[in-house]
């Protein structure tokens, strides 16, 4: 509830898919949330690492070529590698309106 809250006047969370993917590549993340059914296929840069939606092989960000990755793994492996904290939802409906994730940011977006 407080992730949601703050998200929504714009503190220091983000909710659904594409902020919280943001603020992941930003290294921002200090606490993500995911719901346990949260399964997304996604893509990571070769060349700039950024994780991102599928987008045809091609980095949005820098155009290097990307290769395919699961946005929930991928993403929970970076938080935890930058010193964040991964936590598990159960049957949250809020969240769950809003792709089943989102996090908890170490600064204001």
């Amino acid at each position: 509830d407080r992730l949601l809250d703050a998200a929504a006047k714009g503190g220091r969370a983000v909710a659904g898919v594409e902020p919280t993917l943001e603020a992941v590549n930003r290294g921002a993340v200090q606490q993500l949330y995911l719901a346990p059914e949260f399964e997304r296929a996604g893509a990571v840069c070769d060349r700039c690492a950024a994780l991102q939606a599928p987008a045809g092989g091609h980095c949005r960000f820098c155009a290097g070529a990307t290769h395919p990755t699961e946005l929930g793994e991928a993403m929970m492996g970076r938080v935890l590698a930058s010193g964040g904290s991964v936590g598990v939802v159960q049957r949250h409906a809020g969240l769950g309106g809003h792709d089943g994730v989102g996090a908890i940011l170490r600064y204001a977006a």
